[in-house]
């Protein structure tokens, strides 16, 4: 081992650099064993690297699946909501309660008004 403590600064950046050399060499030895091992096995069951790599749908693992999936469960999205709240000065303002409320709403709040007195009445 080499005593770093005691190295100059031209020191440890020539002993980085062959460091950073000596792991890139390393890490291509690793991925060519690798790489002759999955063919080695590919061969004996006859296989090819096109057949492991496919286009079949994604496992249900994989991100993407999920997201898919996830769209594929809600039916809400897109669906119209009818609008829960309405501005009592000018009905054609209206708003479901879902999202950010729209200007009229803040506004009409900061005047003083509630929620509850903006409620679209049941026979309206």
């Amino acid at each position: 081992m080499v005593d770093v403590s005691k190295l100059s600064l031209a020191e440890i950046n020539a002993l980085t650099a062959k460091l950073s050399k000596r792991k890139e060499r390393l890490e291509k030895g690793h991925i060519e064993k690798v790489r002759a091992k999955v063919m080695a096995i590919l061969k004996k069951e006859g296989l090819t690297l096109q057949d492991l790599v496919k286009t079949d749908p994604a496992p249900a693992t994989s991100r993407g699946a999920k997201k898919a999936k996830a769209k594929a469960k809600a039916p809400s999205t897109g669906r119209k909501v009818a609008p829960k709240y309405w501005n009592p000065n000018d009905h054609s303002q209206v708003w479901t309660g879902r999202g950010v409320s729209p200007k009229w709403v803040r506004d009409l709040m900061a005047q003083g008004m509630t929620k509850e007195q903006m409620l679209i009445p049941p026979s309206a």
